[in-house]
């Protein structure tokens, strides 16, 4: 009677201890926008811009059991922005990595980068076009956990077309929910 016990006592304190060390994480968060230019000869008007609305939408996995580094997949949606009689909106995917403090403490350090496509909307008067760029990204912020399996995390971020010198800075409110 004694050994199926020991085998019961074991096998739950394996769990336990494999359940304390969250291997992936999804963050959803909402924020605003803005148009940046590094170039203010030739984009000047970008800062002009009204800020927009944003969400994004992040799913990351420990990197070979690290605690500290992590991998991600993203979404982010910017609502409208608007000078005048023009209208930007952009949505973009993107991976990259993220690297942080111990993320089990009460408060953690993070930054994270990565690179991606993103699909830019224009409308002018009644002229409507497309782009598709890509784009590299970086962002910094601090977490506080709620408990064991949720934070919430403010972070500045900064998407910077590959092509050009303009860019779109963020600031984000999110939750994110460890499994």
């Amino acid at each position: 009677m004694k050994a199926p016990i020991i085998a019961l006592s074991s096998l739950l304190l394996a769990t336990s201890a494999h359940a304390i060390t969250p291997h992936n994480y999804v963050e959803a968060g909402f924020g605003a926008s803005q148009l940046f230019s590094f170039n203010k000869a030739t984009n000047d008007n970008l800062s002009n811009f009204s800020t927009s609305p944003s969400l994004k939408l992040v799913v990351g996995s420990r990197l070979n059991h690290s605690r500290t580094a992590w991998f991600e997949l993203g979404y982010n949606h910017n609502g409208v922005m608007k000078y005048g009689t023009t209208e930007l909106s952009s949505q973009s995917v993107s991976t990259g990595f993220k690297f942080t403090t111990d993320p089990i403490s009460y408060s953690a350090l993070f930054i994270r980068g990565g690179v991606g496509r993103t699909w830019m909307s224009t409308t002018t008067d009644s002229e409507s076009s497309e782009n598709i760029s890509n784009h590299y990204y970086g962002g910094a912020g601090l977490s506080f956990r709620l408990d064991y399996t949720r934070s919430i995390v403010l972070e500045a971020q900064h998407i910077n077309d590959a092509g050009t010198d303009e860019a779109i800075n963020g600031a984000y409110l999110s939750i994110n929910q460890f499994f």
